[in-house]
């Protein structure tokens, strides 16, 4: 049932990185919005892929720091990862009409999801 649970998880976060990464591929009228968005998401659910892996409940929040610390107490060097969970908490709220992201919002959103990405599927022998 857990790796169930894993797995429909992981390809969720898969998703939302594939998304990222096409959208910010894209010649003409680049959506960095969505880029962001999709980013956060991907991170959010690596980190909550991590915590059900080590038999933590799944937790509804979408608040990356609190996620980042449960997984550096399983493992400290999470700790690793925290500058880019601190430079993506946030970037996915652009939501209303006066707030856009822009270019250089979208290239941290997608380096900082990379760089997390990969270091949580190390974890996980992914």
């Amino acid at each position: 049932m857990q790796n169930n649970i894993l797995n429909e998880w992981i390809r969720k976060a898969e998703g939302d990185f594939l998304t990222a990464t096409r959208e910010s591929k894209v010649r003409n009228r680049v959506n960095y919005d969505a880029v962001c968005y999709h980013s956060q998401q991907c991170i959010e659910k690596y980190l909550k892929v991590f915590r059900v892996f080590h038999g933590l409940n799944y937790k509804r929040t979408h608040a990356l720091i609190p996620l980042l610390e449960d997984c550096i107490i399983i493992d400290p060097t999470f700790e690793f990862i925290r500058q880019q969970c601190d430079d993506i908490t946030g970037i996915d709220q652009f939501r209303y009409p006066s707030d856009f992201a822009n270019k250089d919002d979208a290239k941290l959103a997608l380096k900082s999801a990379k760089i997390i990405r990969k270091f949580i599927r190390g974890k996980l022998g992914l």
